[in-house]
């Protein structure tokens, strides 16, 4: 797409920092944990941005900043344009709105494309990945619907990249065309469904819930 390789790599190497153990799982235990001590919410992304910026912090540029906050690709969209940051005052106002009111977290929206790239990318990276460990767990064997993405990792991370490629190449956005789209939301809602929900998963997460909560007391 000619857009800028080192800002992506950038935005890519820290936009999971801020995960907890066991993935989102976790994120939402210790979302629940600390609003109830404090009041205030917990992203894995606005963390990451707390991990770069202020407890190590390394001086890296706005717009990697916001590419690693606005980076969550469970908010898919058919369309990604890029929202310009005005400087480090606006985003540290919008990262605070985050702590306060997560529905905050879901309204950001990159302020580069390279950002939104990274974005688009993140939910491409997992759809076919947690497929392929679910298979190795012994999950949701191969049920998926497929379509236009097909159904495993190597295909879909192949037609979703030609597809972005062809209809974003030279313009203002990032696009998927909407037959890819469509399919891409049936492998989401089918992750959840065959993997994220499945009974397996449900037992390991009411284990996790008491380790999590004694270790945040402690």
């Amino acid at each position: 797409l000619g857009l800028n390789l080192d800002l992506i790599e950038a935005i890519a190497l820290g936009h999971d920092i801020g995960h907890t153990p066991c993935g989102h799982a976790g994120e939402s235990i210790l979302d629940e944990l600390l609003y109830a001590h404090t009041g205030r919410h917990f992203s894995h992304n606005i963390h990451s941005v707390r991990v770069l910026d202020r407890i190590y912090p390394y001086n890296i540029t706005l717009q990697t900043l916001s590419g690693i906050a606005a980076h969550d690709g469970e908010l898919e969209l058919a369309e990604y344009r890029p929202r310009p940051l005005t400087d480090f005052d606006e985003f540290d106002r919008m990262m605070e709105a985050c702590y306060t009111d997560r529905r905050q977290v879901k309204r950001l929206v990159p302020s580069t494309l390279e950002g939104c790239v990274m974005r688009v990318s993140d939910i491409i990276a997992y759809l076919g990945k947690d497929r392929q460990d679910a298979a190795r767990a012994g999950i949701a064997a191969d049920e998926y619907a497929g379509g236009a993405i097909g159904r495993h990792n190597a295909e879909i991370i192949h037609n979703l990249m030609v597809n972005i490629v062809e209809n974003s190449y030279g313009k203002p956005y990032i696009r998927i065309d909407d037959e890819h789209f469509a399919a891409l939301q049936q492998a989401k809602a089918d992750n959840y469904a065959l993997i994220y929900k499945s009974e397996q998963v449900e037992r390991d997460y009411q284990a996790l819930r008491p380790m999590m909560t004694a270790l945040y007391e402690r």
